[in-house]
């Protein structure tokens, strides 16, 4: 559970030592077999029922693959580069003339994006784009 804790505090850009920081409840994790047939020690039904559920499910787990929908780009650009070239442009806005001649700020972006097209993030991070651009729009 530490090393959970620890990832929540990173991901909320928070010290461990912080008393007011988030934290999760401590029954928040997956429990044994055992454990659930005693919280549900009065209600051995519900075990039953949990375990006919899970029977009839069937889950097939490909890895290495992405499972998001294929971002539909204009014809004449392929979905990194349309990535890409939202992001200079959101950096163009965000950093005005700065943004052509800070080569860290260069740097940090192609960093990022690489990281993204590495991962296969890249479609996944252009439909939550247009989501956002789309309510924008609309606000």
């Amino acid at each position: 559970h530490q090393a959970h804790d620890v990832m929540l505090c990173i991901g909320t850009g928070k010290m461990v030592q912080d008393e007011t920081r988030m934290r999760y409840e401590p029954e928040l994790y997956f429990k044994s077999t055992e454990e659930m047939r005693e919280v549900f020690r009065d209600f051995p039904q519900a075990i039953e029922n949990t375990l006919g559920i899970g029977e009839r499910c069937s889950v097939d787990l490909e890895f290495g693959r992405s499972k998001y929908p294929e971002y539909p780009v204009p014809s004449d650009k392929t979905r990194e580069g349309y990535l890409r070239e939202l992001c200079y442009d959101g950096l163009r806005q965000r950093y005005g003339e700065r943004a052509a001649s800070d080569d860290e700020l260069i740097r940090r972006l192609d960093y990022e994006l690489g990281v993204l097209e590495k991962t296969g993030f890249v479609s996944y991070l252009l439909i939550v784009w247009d989501f956002i651009h789309f309510a924008k729009e609309k606000d």
